[in-house]
Protein backbone atom coordinates (compact mmCIF):
# COMPACT_ATOMS: atom_id res chain seq x y z
CA UNK A 1 0.00 0.00 0.00
CA UNK A 2 1.21 3.15 -1.00
CA UNK A 3 0.65 6.61 0.34
CA UNK A 4 0.15 9.47 -2.46
CA UNK A 5 0.19 13.33 -0.80
CA UNK A 6 -1.88 15.64 -3.98
CA UNK A 7 -2.97 18.42 -4.56
CA UNK A 8 0.32 20.31 -2.89
CA UNK A 9 -0.17 17.49 0.39
CA UNK A 10 -3.79 18.74 1.30
CA UNK A 11 -5.37 14.72 -0.24
CA UNK A 12 -3.85 11.75 1.05
CA UNK A 13 -4.48 8.58 -1.20
CA UNK A 14 -3.92 5.10 -0.42
CA UNK A 15 -5.29 2.28 -2.64
CA UNK A 16 -5.58 -1.26 -1.59
CA UNK A 17 -5.75 -3.63 -4.62
CA UNK A 18 -7.52 -6.98 -4.75
CA UNK A 19 -4.26 -8.66 -4.79
CA UNK A 20 -3.62 -6.92 -1.38
CA UNK A 21 -6.14 -8.44 -0.09
CA UNK A 22 -5.68 -11.73 -1.68
CA UNK A 23 -1.76 -11.66 -0.79
CA UNK A 24 -2.33 -10.99 3.04
CA UNK A 25 -5.93 -13.00 2.99
CA UNK A 26 -7.33 -9.85 4.31
CA UNK A 27 -10.99 -9.03 4.19
CA UNK A 28 -12.43 -5.29 3.76
CA UNK A 29 -13.54 -5.51 7.80
CA UNK A 30 -9.90 -5.38 8.30
CA UNK A 31 -9.18 -2.16 7.05
CA UNK A 32 -10.94 -0.40 9.36
CA UNK A 33 -8.95 2.32 11.55
CA UNK A 34 -5.91 2.63 8.37
CA UNK A 35 -7.90 5.73 7.39
CA UNK A 36 -7.40 7.46 10.58
CA UNK A 37 -3.79 6.49 10.06
CA UNK A 38 -3.55 8.14 6.66
CA UNK A 39 -5.16 11.85 8.38
CA UNK A 40 -2.57 11.67 10.47
CA UNK A 41 0.80 11.57 8.47
CA UNK A 42 1.11 15.13 7.96
CA UNK A 43 -0.77 18.45 9.47
CA UNK A 44 -1.28 19.77 5.76
CA UNK A 45 -3.54 17.11 5.08
CA UNK A 46 -7.31 17.98 4.30
CA UNK A 47 -8.37 15.02 3.32
CA UNK A 48 -7.24 11.55 3.76
CA UNK A 49 -8.64 8.84 1.17
CA UNK A 50 -8.43 5.06 1.30
CA UNK A 51 -10.12 3.55 -1.48
CA UNK A 52 -10.68 -0.29 -1.97
CA UNK A 53 -10.67 -1.95 -5.58
CA UNK A 54 -13.79 -4.15 -5.54
CA UNK A 55 -14.43 -6.52 -8.49
CA UNK A 56 -18.43 -5.99 -9.83
CA UNK A 57 -20.47 -7.38 -12.54
CA UNK A 58 -19.73 -4.22 -14.61
CA UNK A 59 -15.87 -4.18 -14.02
CA UNK A 60 -13.64 -2.69 -11.32
CA UNK A 61 -14.46 0.26 -8.72
CA UNK A 62 -12.99 0.96 -6.06
CA UNK A 63 -15.13 2.23 -2.75
CA UNK A 64 -13.68 5.10 -1.15
CA UNK A 65 -13.43 5.87 2.44
CA UNK A 66 -12.67 9.18 3.15
CA UNK A 67 -12.09 11.48 6.43
CA UNK A 68 -11.52 15.32 6.16
CA UNK A 69 -11.58 18.38 8.61
CA UNK A 70 -9.89 21.82 8.35
CA UNK A 71 -12.59 22.59 5.60
CA UNK A 72 -12.11 25.97 4.56
CA UNK A 73 -14.59 28.49 5.82
CA UNK A 74 -15.11 30.16 2.44
CA UNK A 75 -16.38 26.77 0.88
CA UNK A 76 -19.16 25.78 3.13
CA UNK A 77 -20.15 22.72 0.96
CA UNK A 78 -16.99 21.16 0.94
CA UNK A 79 -16.74 18.59 -0.04
CA UNK A 80 -20.11 17.54 0.52
CA UNK A 81 -23.28 19.38 1.25
CA UNK A 82 -23.68 20.06 5.30
CA UNK A 83 -19.74 19.90 6.36
CA UNK A 84 -18.92 22.92 8.03
CA UNK A 85 -15.65 24.47 8.63
CA UNK A 86 -13.22 23.05 11.19
CA UNK A 87 -15.21 19.53 11.77
CA UNK A 88 -13.79 16.20 10.95
CA UNK A 89 -16.53 14.45 8.97
CA UNK A 90 -16.36 10.77 6.86
CA UNK A 91 -18.06 9.92 3.68
CA UNK A 92 -17.86 6.87 1.79
CA UNK A 93 -18.42 6.52 -1.82
CA UNK A 94 -18.07 4.44 -5.03
CA UNK A 95 -15.49 5.09 -8.06
CA UNK A 96 -16.09 3.42 -10.89
CA UNK A 97 -12.60 3.06 -12.70
CA UNK A 98 -10.25 0.90 -14.82
CA UNK A 99 -7.07 0.95 -13.48
CA UNK A 100 -5.80 2.41 -10.28
CA UNK A 101 -4.62 5.82 -11.35
CA UNK A 102 -7.50 6.35 -13.28
CA UNK A 103 -9.77 5.48 -9.85
CA UNK A 104 -6.60 8.14 -7.84
CA UNK A 105 -7.39 10.97 -10.60
CA UNK A 106 -10.98 10.77 -10.60
CA UNK A 107 -10.67 11.47 -6.83
CA UNK A 108 -8.37 14.18 -7.28
CA UNK A 109 -9.84 15.94 -9.82
CA UNK A 110 -13.02 16.29 -7.41
CA UNK A 111 -11.09 16.60 -4.14
CA UNK A 112 -9.47 19.77 -6.10
CA UNK A 113 -12.34 21.22 -7.53
CA UNK A 114 -13.66 21.55 -3.98
CA UNK A 115 -10.76 22.75 -2.34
Amino acid sequence: MLLQLLLDGLLAVSVLTREDFEETAAEQSHTEGIIDGIRTVAVCIKVAALLREQQTDHGREFRVSSLYGRAPSTSPRWPISGAEADTVRAAGFTIQAGPEDEAVAALEKEIGARL
